[in-house]
């Protein structure tokens, strides 16, 4: 997969330059750089990956919680590409019929981290380099979209934010950590343009990478 792992270390480098255009120079300071630091740094503790995006994690129903539990165990490597996920296992362990299995199935295989099969069952998709290669160009064109409205729109607390993150990353101390501070940063540069749909989209493909660079080489994905 040369062409993401070569745009996934251009966004890395770009980060800062990404921050510091959309600052315009503008730097908060000291006492609320530290104070933003220490939040995402807190958000980080014991969090899983995907806990940093409550806009579509508050569903508090039992598919909801179901869904949850199934992205967060894909994203961590606990379901790996191509694994088969059991609906009777699943209705045990929530103490659950199979409607509301079938109900979270269905929301995780719309973000495209499950597929299912007639008489095969469920298993954790497992994506070709094609697959890989598109998504990635899927990302590219819609966080630039999201960019192009946002930083318009961007204050010194979003800078603040985007700044804090990138530092809580570069000293997390284990992926959970390190994921935790990567979806603060981006969510601090890509929320002010406004367009929930667009961020949804971003993320849902941001998940899809997520797990199968962590497959593929253990090395974190931007």
């Amino acid at each position: 997969h040369k062409e993401y792992r070569r745009q996934r270390q251009m966004c890395i480098r770009d980060r800062h330059r990404t921050v510091a255009i959309a600052g315009g120079g503008r730097q908060p300071g000291r006492r609320r750089a530290v104070g933003l630091r220490a939040a995402v740094v807190r958000a980080g503790d014991g969090m899983t990956p995907v806990a940093g995006a409550a806009s579509r994690d508050d569903d508090d129903t039992l598919p909801g919680r179901i869904a949850r539990t199934l992205v967060e165990r894909i994203i961590t490597g606990q379901l790996r590409p191509g694994e088969r996920v059991g609906q009777d296992a699943l209705a045990a362990e929530f103490g659950a019929s199979h409607v509301p299995v079938r109900e979270a199935f269905r929301r995780v295989e719309a973000r495209g981290l499950l597929v299912s099969e007639p008489r095969k069952g469920v298993r954790v998709s497992a994506l070709d380099e094609a697959s890989v290669l598109e998504i990635t160009r899927m990302r590219g064109a819609l966080e630039s979209l999201a960019l192009r409205y946002a930083i318009p729109a961007m204050t010194a607390d979003d800078i603040g934010l985007a700044q804090a993150a990138i530092q809580a990353g570069e000293q997390a101390k284990d992926m959970q950590q390190w994921e935790a501070a990567n979806r603060a940063f981006h969510e601090a540069l890509y929320r002010p343009c406004a367009m929930p749909r667009l961020l949804a989209s971003i993320d849902m493909l941001h998940d899809c990478l997520l797990y199968t660079s962590d497959a593929a080489d253990d090395t974190p994905c931007v």
